[in-house]
Order: C-alpha cells, then sequence, then structure tokens
C-alpha cells in the first residue's frame, strides 16, 4: 500500500533549520540530518461522533501529541512505523506523522504553493514516478489560529496512479503531516477521483481537512 504519513516528499519540511537572526532567505538551506522520528505510545481518546454528509464520522484526538481529526467509522485504526496512526479503508491510506522541528509555524517555510513545488520535486524524484501534477494548493486556520496548508496531487508510477491529499501544520515546534493517498485511474477527462468513482476521494478530503491542532 502507499506510503506512510510521513510522505518522503514532506521530509525536506523536517530537515529545515532558521538562520540565528530570523531572517528567512529567498531559497530555503537544506540541513543533511536524519530526524529521529519518535514513535510515542499515543494516549489517544475517540470523541463523540459526528454525521457528514457521506457517512458518519468520529473524532479521533490524540492528547499527548496535540491533534485531532474526523475519520470514517468504518476504517481500521492501525500502526505502520514512521506514522503516529495510521487508518485504512476505501482503497485510501490515510496516515499522521507528527516530528520534532526548530522552526514555529509554516510562514517560516514559504506559501502553499511553494511547498507543494517543493513536494512534487521530490516526488519527481523518485525512480518510480513517471508524472505528477499539483491540482490544490491552499491554506486555513485552525481553532487556535494555526497556520496550516492542504495540498492535492495527482501521481503516476510504475506501480500504479494515485490521488494524494496532505496537511502540513507546525504548532509548538512540531510539524504534523496527514497524508491520504487514494487509489485511482485517470479518466479520458483527466480526472482521478478513487476506484469508486469519487465517493472515496470525498471522504478522504473530509478527513484530511478536519485535521488540527488542540490546545495543550
Amino acid at each position: 500500500m502507499a506510503g506512510t504519513a510521513q510522505s518522503q516528499g514532506l521530509q525536506w519540511l523536517t530537515q529545515q533549520t532558521v538562520p540565528e537572526n530570523n531572517a528567512w532567505p529567498h531559497k530555503l538551506a537544506l540541513e543533511r540530518r536524519a530526524l529521529l522520528l519518535t514513535l510515542l505510545a499515543a494516549a489517544c481518546t475517540p470523541a463523540a461522533q459526528a454525521e457528514a454528509a457521506d457517512g458518519a464520522l468520529v473524532e479521533y484526538v490524540n492528547v499527548k501529541e496535540g491533534y485531532r481529526l474526523l475519520r470514517p467509522t468504518a476504517w481500521e485504526q492501525t500502526s505502520k512505523a514512521g506514522a503516529d496512526v495510521l487508518f485504512l479503508g476505501d482503497g485510501t491510506e490515510v496516515g499522521i506523522t507528527v516530528s520534532p522541528i526548530r522552526i514555529k509555524s509554516l510562514e517560516q517555510f514559504g506559501t502553499p504553493q511553494f511547498v507543494g513545488d517543493k513536494l512534487l520535486g521530490a516526488e519527481r524524484a523518485k525512480e518510480s514516478t513517471k508524472s505528477v501534477e499539483l491540482l490544490g494548493a491552499s491554506e486555513r486556520r485552525g481553532a487556535h489560529q494555526v497556520l496550516i496548508y492542504d495540498l492535492d496531487y495527482f501521481v503516476s508510477t510504475t506501480r500504479g496512479e494515485k490521488r494524494v491529499l496532505s496537511t502540513v501544520a507546525v504548532d509548538r515546534n512540531r510539524l504534523y503531516i496527514v497524508n491520504a493517498s487514494i487509489k485511482c485511474r485517470r479518466s479520458a477527462a483527466g480526472t482521478c477521483t478513487g476506484e469508486d468513482g469519487g465517493p472515496a476521494l470525498a471522504r478522504a478530503r473530509a478527513v484530511a481537512q478536519s485535521f488540527d491542532t488542540v490546545a495543550a
């Protein structure tokens, strides 16, 4: 199945440092260092259920790591190396990664388009990638005014095609990445909405865009 929340294409985000004078250059300086992801036994508690247009969603809250999101009740909750948690269902894999980071906000990385371009560049560098296309890059503010980026792109690889929704946030020196990967086949019209024609993509989008950080 497709990769975990810590998409290889987004690992460059964990490798950034901020100059001591806080002046962020036009071109980000990449620091070649390995980031050890600490796999914590998260204290996670499900909360009250909510209803969405496409079915029942339940809130998943990780108080220890400081985030929440909604996910379909029918999806399987599991684990995988490198991910804080992984949800599987409808030909979709949604993983969440939490990594320590030295910067304090996404503004220090750049715009959603800049981050999306960096992500696509990393995807293109993979030997298995045939083509990649950025379909959307937007920003929003969470309940506590934390800046969040939502990225949407299509990837064609030697192993098949997929639609990827990546949600990225930085809060309290933690980098949060929600990576939703949906198996799909591009139609003659150029769309790639999932094996079921669209509902799986809609559910994955509802999950990714429900992500938010929670107060300490």
